[in-house]
């Protein structure tokens, strides 16, 4: 069945930013506990070579903070004993990257290399730019078929989502 496009913009622009808001509250009302049991294991697993060869070096005693800015979200996170550990929101980070829910899928999803990102102003570092270069440059080095399955399928629902989301936005745009 095929909606008119009228009854669609209107619904999308009616639950759009609810969307966002449950999203970010999905995450921000989740116990950190919770978070870190679901974060951590999937570092670590997806970074299991990297950790052993010490490439995370530069992280220890430092703390990378991950501030997604469209959804009013910071994540922290920092390296001990070649582990990767997640630290919430109440950390003071040394490096922030920050970028929108867009820019961040791109560089997640490999669409985008982070330098594009960072050249169109789409991702910023703060803090300690050392460390955030380490970072990019370990991004970088990423290879898709290291990555686990579950990891990928969660980031195409995730970026599917953040379509939607933007469809809104477009939709909400052209009807104004």
């Amino acid at each position: 069945m095929d909606f008119p496009k009228d009854i669609i913009r209107t619904a999308l622009r009616t639950l759009q930013p609810g969307m966002r808001m449950v999203a970010a509250l999905g995450v921000r009302g989740t116990p950190v506990f919770i978070q870190k049991s679901f974060l951590e294991p999937l570092l670590n697993n997806i970074f299991a070579q990297t950790l052993c060869d010490d490439e995370f070096e530069f992280l220890c005693d430092k703390v990378l903070a991950v501030e997604v800015s469209d959804l009013k979200l910071l994540l922290g996170f920092t390296c001990k004993n070649n582990r990767l550990y997640y630290l919430g929101s109440g950390c003071q980070p040394t490096v922030t990257i920050r970028g929108g829910s867009t820019a961040l899928l791109q560089l997640i999803n490999r669409e985008q290399d982070p330098d594009t990102l960072f050249f169109q102003r789409k991702l910023e570092i703060e803090g300690d730019t050392e460390v955030g270069l380490n970072v990019k440059n370990l991004l970088d080095a990423i290879d898709d078929e290291d990555l686990p399955g579950y990891y990928k399928r969660t980031v195409q629902v995730v970026t599917q989502c953040q379509q939607w989301l933007a469809a809104g936005d477009n939709f909400r745009a052209t009807a104004q």
